[in-house]
């Protein structure tokens, strides 16, 4: 795709973005007119016809963005961004304007500003809850309960086999039945169609933590492959 011209906003708002695909980042925002000056100056000996600016500036009012591909279109939720010494993340279009003030801004704190506006890249968007998570859901509260029962039964004063209280393995499965229903709330706000995305995002991201605690109980019978992390 190599640059293209992203419109911040739809209406008459006069701003715009250059985008390089090269390091996944902004490079300029300002108007249409500081934009062409700052892309004629890139190019000296190129007239403004040759670069058709017209043209990307035409597509991206139209569309969103100039480039060619569907790429930070109207309809887009985000993309992944680029950043040094850090893994991508994912920048929600709505917050595009705020993240390049950031980047281009220059000094470390902007850097972690613009850090801070982007979400880890197991958001993206096509990301979704997967069907049986609330059965996994479901499987792994029931072997927390199997396993409540069994340190439950060592008694207050431990366990003469393996000399421990179960104080904090308790503590643990309490932490793990708290994400459990943090979970499930969140399926339950999308299901009733008052979660957006970032409910979604959450919901996915709390549930790639379950699947991480369900392995644990892989040897079960009721375990499924599918569940794996």
């Amino acid at each position: 795709m190599g640059n293209c011209i992203i419109k911040v906003n739809r209406g008459p708002e006069d701003l715009y973005v250059r985008w390089t695909s090269v390091l996944e980042s902004p490079t300029h925002m300002g108007t249409r007119a500081e934009l062409t000056e700052a892309i004629v100056a890139l190019h000296p000996t190129v007239s403004v016809t040759a670069l058709g600016l017209d043209q990307w500036f035409g597509r991206a009012d139209e569309l969103g963005s100039s480039a060619g591909i569907a790429f930070a279109r109207w309809e887009s939720l985000g993309w992944t961004v680029g950043h040094p010494h850090r893994e991508r993340r994912w920048l929600p279009r709505a917050r595009l304007a705020e993240y390049t003030r950031a980047v281009l801004d220059g000094d470390a704190r902007a850097g972690f500003a613009a850090f801070a506006l982007t979400f880890p890249p197991r958001w993206e968007p096509d990301r979704a809850p997967a069907a049986d998570g609330p059965d996994m859901a479901a499987f792994l509260e029931a072997r927390l309960a199997e396993f409540t029962g069994v340190e439950r039964n060592h008694g207050t004063e431990g366990c003469d086999l393996c000399g421990h209280t179960p104080a904090v393995p308790l503590a643990m499965v309490a932490a793990q039945r708290a994400v459990i229903t943090r979970y499930l709330r969140q399926l339950n706000l999308l299901s009733d169609g008052l979660g957006g995305l970032l409910t979604q995002h959450l919901a996915v991201d709390l549930e790639t933590t379950l699947r991480e605690f369900a392995v644990a109980f892989h040897t079960h019978p009721g375990y499924r492959y599918e569940w794996r992390p």
